[in-house]
């Protein structure tokens, strides 16, 4: 009885959110209902409804809006679990143990390691909430010495370090002790995966210091991690993951002949994980002769043909109107198309970017949607496929 009575007041909370009543207003409502709920219970349910996003079934996790924000997404874990074969695992700095539970489905033994006891409990709690069983958790800090003596039979190690609530990006100087870590835990397994700021190019990781592989994995088309794999882990130089398609490309040394042209028909925007992970000759490689260079800048490649080519290591768009990159030509062309909204692409400085695009949209009054690339002397307004 007493599980149904939480259970009816769990969906009431929930439909009650999906209105988006504010925490007080939806206590005030359930006590006219005879029924009271705390803060904490309302806030649970909000993260999980949020939580649709990186999980298939958050409605029986355990999180906070911090540890929510930093959890590794379903679809990643589990691709981890498989790139990371072995018996037995240590999963460090394991949060509220996403990664670790991915683990546990392809490991005989996962060892999740965390100094936060908040969030080993909200781990436990997600481990036991899917049945899982094979998790042994460890309340320790990374760096004390004692901590590898804890997971003495590991034969995989993978590290998430962890940052501040307050970092919005996470930076190579705020990873702590890359190379202690390294030298520490290497003497149990050599291999090690250890995920950095996917911002870093391949060329800051200084290969005499570090031999090990680096994959940028996308999600979704956007850049999402950059993990380093040593040991018998290590298959490539450099790599790019798509996922949810689950592509994987590997560095070969193409022998891609680029050959530039002004925009044609189409545009493909490269994949940001290839892009980081320097492979754009891997992927352009097989459309040789077909694919031409545009426009090439530190951010990113775009690529034009003139006919439709279709690969998931680029972004497709079709060519509507090609004019001068000025913004009162672009104005013009845009009202020819009955445009309303923009979003400018290319050769845009990001401080500027909505000064600039405000100026256009200010000046447009119709309903359609367009993107519109900056390529140095030429604009192309288009439209994605």
């Amino acid at each position: 009885m007493r599980k149904m009575a939480q259970k009816d007041k769990k969906q009431k909370i929930i439909e009650l959110l999906k209105k988006g009543m504010a925490a007080a207003d939806i206590k005030k409502t359930l006590l006219k209902k005879k029924i009271k709920a705390e803060n904490s219970e309302i806030e649970l349910e909000r993260l999980r409804i949020k939580a649709k996003a990186k999980f298939s079934n958050p409605d029986k996790m355990f999180f906070s809006a911090d540890t929510l924000r930093f959890s590794t997404p379903e679809i990643v874990a589990n691709y981890r679990a498989e790139r990371i074969s072995g018996k037995i695992v240590a999963d460090l700095c394991c949060g509220i143990g996403s990664q670790s539970i991915a683990f546990a489905k392809k490991f005989s033994k996962v060892y999740a390691v965390d100094n936060g006891t908040e969030k080993i409990e909200m781990a436990k709690k997600n481990a036991e909430a899917f049945g899982i069983k094979n998790i042994e958790f460890i309340c320790a800090d990374l760096f004390d010495e004692q901590t590898p003596s804890k997971i003495p039979d590991a034969d995989c190690i993978f590290c998430d370090p962890e940052r501040a609530p307050a970092e919005k990006e996470r930076k190579i100087e705020a990873i702590p002790f890359v190379e202690l870590l390294l030298s520490r835990y290497s003497k149990i397994t050599k291999n090690i995966c250890i995920e950095l700021p996917p911002q870093i190019t391949p060329e800051r990781i200084d290969m005499k210091k570090y031999e090990c592989e680096k994959e940028y994995l996308s999600l979704k088309g956007k850049l999402n991690r950059l993990d380093i794999y040593f040991g018998r882990l290590k298959r490539a130089e450099r790599s790019a993951v798509l996922l949810p398609e689950g592509i994987i490309l590997e560095s070969k040394n193409a022998h891609f002949e680029e050959k530039t042209s002004g925009v044609l028909d189409y545009l493909y925007e490269i994949n940001p994980a290839v892009e980081k992970a320097g492979l754009v000759g891997e992927a352009a490689e097989k459309f040789e002769g077909k694919i031409f260079a545009c426009f090439r800048s530190k951010r990113s490649s775009f690529f034009t043909s003139y006919e439709s080519i279709e690969s998931p290591f680029f972004k497709r768009y079709s060519v509507i109107v090609k004019c001068a990159n000025s913004i009162p030509t672009i104005i013009s062309e845009l009202r020819n198309l009955s445009a309303g909204r923009t979003v400018l692409r290319g050769s845009v400085d990001p401080r500027e970017y909505w000064a600039i695009r405000n100026s256009i949209e200010q000046k447009l009054s119709g309903r359609a949607e367009f993107q519109v690339f900056l390529l140095r002397e030429t604009a192309a307004i288009c439209r994605p496929i």
